[in-house]
C-alpha cells in the first residue's frame, strides 16, 4: 500500500463527500511525514483541498484510513509498520515502534486529531499484530473489528481475524472486549 490510499466519507453536515488520503507532509522530518490529508467535493470532479486531519511527526507513512463517528468523538484508524515510527514518537512513548493499527481521536470531524500511544491489541493481549483493521457497526452501538493478523515476528500471513467485539465504551481508544467462554450445555 503506501501514500495515496483513499477513504470516502459522506458528511451529513455539509452534504458533501469527503476523502481521507494517506499522504506525506513536506514539513518536518521525513521519518514523521505521514499524515491523513483531507479533501471534499460535491461532484467527484472538482475537489477542495482542506487542511490535513493529522499533523506530521509520528509516522513516516500511514495506511488504510477509516473515519468513525462515535457519540462524543471522531476517530481515524490508520495502520503503520514498526519501522515507520518516527524517532520523536519512539522517544515520546518510551518504546520501539510496533506494527499495527492505531487510533487518532478528535472532538469534531475536522479535528484536531491526536494520536493514541497504544496499538490496537488482539483479544486477551495475545501476541501478534492487527493490521489494516476496519470497524463495522453491526447494529447501532454494536461494533466489530476485522483485521489482518500478523505473527509476533512481523511476518504477514494474510489471515483475517474473526470479527472482534469492541467494548462499546471504548470507541475513543478502541478496546477489544475480553472473550467470554461459552457456557457448557
Amino acid at each position: 500500500m503506501g501514500p495515496g490510499r483513499v477513504a470516502r466519507v459522506p458528511d451529513e453536515a455539509d452534504g458533501l463527500v469527503h476523502v481521507l488520503i494517506t499522504a506525506r507532509s513536506p514539513k518536518g522530518s521525513p521519518d514523521g511525514a505521514g499524515i491523513i490529508a483531507h479533501a471534499r467535493s460535491d461532484d467527484f470532479v472538482h475537489w477542495e483541498v482542506l487542511p490535513p486531519l493529522t499533523e506530521p511527526g509520528d509516522f513516516a507513512q500511514v495506511e488504510v484510513p477509516q473515519l468513525i463517528r462515535g457519540e462524543r468523538r471522531c476517530s481515524v484508524l490508520i495502520s503503520c509498520l514498526a519501522e515507520d515510527h518516527s524517532e520523536k514518537r519512539r522517544e515520546r512513548i518510551g518504546a520501539t515502534g510496533t506494527t499495527g493499527t492505531f487510533v487518532y481521536t478528535a472532538d469534531d470531524f475536522h479535528g484536531p486529531y491526536r494520536a493514541s500511544a497504544d496499538v490496537i491489541r488482539p483479544i486477551d493481549e495475545q501476541p501478534g499484530q492487527l493490521y489494516a483493521a476496519k470497524l463495522v457497526e453491526v447494529e447501532p452501538g454494536d461494533w466489530r473489528l476485522l483485521a489482518f493478523l500478523g505473527d509476533v515476528d512481523g511476518t504477514f500471513a494474510g489471515e483475517l481475524t474473526d470479527p472482534l467485539v469492541i467494548d462499546p465504551r471504548s470507541l475513543d481508544r478502541l478496546r477489544i472486549a475480553p472473550t467470554v467462554a461459552p457456557t457448557p450445555t
